[in-house]
């Protein structure tokens, strides 16, 4: 009788999901759930970008079912702001895999919470462990310092270890005829390392994060490689997957465009085989023979080091330099000031005071005297409550209609847009203020979004917020937390797309040059420099308008590309760096592109808010057609 007691439990902890996780993944049911370690095993920490889980379900039933992961933090963290909860929810088809993600925005999840599974509405007993680490950006001040590089399997040992050291040139011998001291005698010093009074390392390192699986099975999602501030790669694992798997090459040449540091290790720094894609080439420029600029990130070409161990400092310097980039955001207080939402911020005292001043008196004094003279003291009893009650309504009330009822932005941003390929690389600060909480703030799978708050710079806060994230129906969804009711809450935005329809029209030949406007939102100014190298200039561009160029005489400076290209990294840097918007130049225009200002929300990056007033923004959009 106790065999088959023991039986039937077991059978019972089988189909209700509550077995226990096995080495190939936790079981429930006919649901099998395998976290894939894909995100590389090193040293340091990541402060800035996204880490990414992936996840394989599979679903061994012949029904689908309706799978919810969910990574919680089992408590409140009382002193800095964190991620509370990330979730995603998946369709599983019947007898199929799929792989499914979970995201960590750049917010610290300390302690990397627990992972919970729900299988159609009903939340399963044991939980999936491990899925993140919880040391992502939970260290921004002190590793501000220091960066981590994402290396493939195919990098030599060797290189990798050089990476993280930092070259020291042996010293010099002194000659045979010479004793230290003496004059003729050389002494070469090693270069003494700058340490930190809080950690007790150096303050610049270098860190190498190994892939623990191939470069074929690399995530096909740019917001994977964000954390890292350079991903290393040999020139034929590039060439592998530029045939194999475009969509994880995509992947990561977004992440290079939008600002990343992107190293080819190849056997000769100066004579390899690798070529930059076309798109790179045509507006790429060459350093000493081992870099290219794309978009508004780097590639770095890494020859052999054995024997010449001298060229891993300049590498290493690179990376430092692009970890600053990377990092560089701009607190909210800051933005208060540079990029309001709103007049004035505050609630209206004044009126609230008189208000409260006057019910004061007629629930007091006024009442008591008025029920005395009716002999009806015991009214007192729900007067007071009534009163009261009005009180409330009426504060809330004419707060509502001082104000109204707001859901207000403002954004400065800056888009380079190849209408030849159609592909948008996007950067920019937006800031909302809403009356009401919202119930979410949702952005495409293409952006990557910051939140600008003064407690993720600092262990403490004295206001830290509990947030929440999820993915849903292909969506970034930013739930309670991240907006609150009349705070204005700011976001650093970096978004790359492909296949984008929003174009300008040209049309040169003719007597008179035209343009029209294909970006859905009204043009303050255009200027534009044709094929030949002619300017033209126009203003005040509605949407869907054609219009007639003004030519703006001859133009004696026709930049190179690598001037272009340097101006407009310059404007990146200063718009991650300063909030500041891109200022028209010359300069900045080859041949065949052009410079349109907009005072309207950026046409390629989404609102995250529906039904949103525009208060303030400066939208720039550099163009080549």
């Amino acid at each position: 009788m106790t065999s088959f007691r023991f039986l039937l439990l077991t059978a019972a902890a089988v189909l209700c999901g509550f077995t226990a996780p096995q080495l190939n993944g936790a079981d429930y049911g006919p649901i099998n759930i395998l976290p894939l370690q894909s995100s590389g095993v090193g040293g340091g920490y990541t402060s800035h970008g996204y880490y990414e889980v992936q996840l394989r379900i599979t679903n061994r039933n012949t029904r689908a079912h309706r799978v919810e992961l969910s990574n919680e933090l089992p408590s409140h963290n009382r002193y800095s702001t964190h991620l509370r909860q990330t979730k995603t929810r998946v369709e599983v088809p019947a007898e199929t895999s799929v792989l499914v993600r979970l995201l960590q925005p750049p917010v610290s999840m300390s302690g990397g919470g627990e992972c919970f599974v729900s299988i159609d509405g009903f939340r399963q007993k044991n939980s999936v462990s491990p899925v993140f680490d919880g040391s992502h950006a939970a260290h921004p001040y002190y590793v501000k310092n220091q960066a981590v590089i994402f290396v493939s399997q195919g990098v030599p040992a060797d290189t990798r270890d050089l990476i993280q050291k930092e070259y020291k040139p042996p010293p010099a011998e002194a000659p045979p005829w010479t004793e230290a001291g003496q004059e003729g005698a050389t002494e070469t010093a090693a270069p003494t390392p700058v340490y930190s009074g809080i950690t007790g390392r150096p303050e610049r390192e270098v860190f190498s994060r190994l892939s623990s699986v191939p470069v074929s099975e690399w995530s096909d999602s740019f917001l994977f490689y964000t954390r890292f501030d350079c991903v290393a790669l040999t020139a034929k694992e590039y060439s592998e997957l530029e045939t194999g798997k475009p969509a994880v090459l995509s992947a990561i040449r977004k992440y290079t465009e939008l600002g990343g540091l992107l190293c080819i290790v190849v056997d000769d720094e100066n004579n390899h085989n690798w070529k930059a894609p076309q798109e790179w080439t045509v507006e790429t420029y060459n350093h000493n023979g081992n870099m290219y600029r794309a978009g508004f990130g780097d590639i770095y070409i890494l020859g052999t080091l054995k024997g010449n161990e001298s060229r891993i400092n300049p590498f290493r310097e690179t990376v430092l330099k692009k970890r600053e980039d990377l990092s560089a955001r701009i607190s909210e207080q800051t933005l208060l000031s540079s990029l309001p939402v709103i007049a004035h911020y505050g609630i209206p005292t004044k009126l609230i005071l008189v208000l409260i001043f006057l019910f004061a008196f007629i629930i007091g004094p006024l009442n008591v005297f008025v029920l005395h003279y009716w002999k009806r003291r015991i009214w007192l009893l729900w007067t007071v409550p009534l009163l009261s009650f009005i009180a409330c309504v009426t504060v809330l009330g004419a707060s509502l209609v001082q104000e109204g009822l707001l859901f207000q932005s403002s954004s400065v941003s800056f888009t380079v847009l190849n209408q030849r390929s159609g592909e948008a690389l996007t950067t920019g600060y937006a800031g909302y203020y809403s009356t009401f909480t919202p119930e979410a703030l949702a952005f495409s799978m293409d952006t990557e979004v910051s939140l600008c708050d003064k407690s993720l710079q600092t262990s403490y806060s004295d206001n830290p917020l509990s947030l929440r994230y999820e993915l849903r129906s292909g969506n970034q969804l930013f739930t309670n937390g991240w907006i609150q009711a009349r705070i204005p809450a700011y976001f650093y935005l970096r978004k790359a797309q492909s296949q984008r329809k929003e174009r300008l029209n040209f049309d040169f030949s003719g007597d008179e040059a035209t343009a029209v406007n294909g970006f859905g939102a009204d043009i303050r100014r255009l200027t534009v420099r044709s094929p030949e190298g002619q300017l033209y200039e126009a203003e005040h561009l509605r949407a869907g308008q054609k219009v007639t160029l003004k030519k703006l005489g001859s133009s004696p400076h026709k930049p190179s590309v690598s001037e272009t290209t340097g101006k407009r990294l310059e404007a990146y840097q200063r718009l991650s760096r300063t909030a500041t918007p891109t200022v028209y130049s010359p300069d900045y225009l080859s041949a065949g592109s052009y410079f349109a200002e907009m005072d309207s929300w950026n046409p390629f990056l989404e609102p995250g808010l529906e039904k949103l007033k525009p208060f303030k923004n400066s939208t720039v959009v550099l163009g080549k057609f």
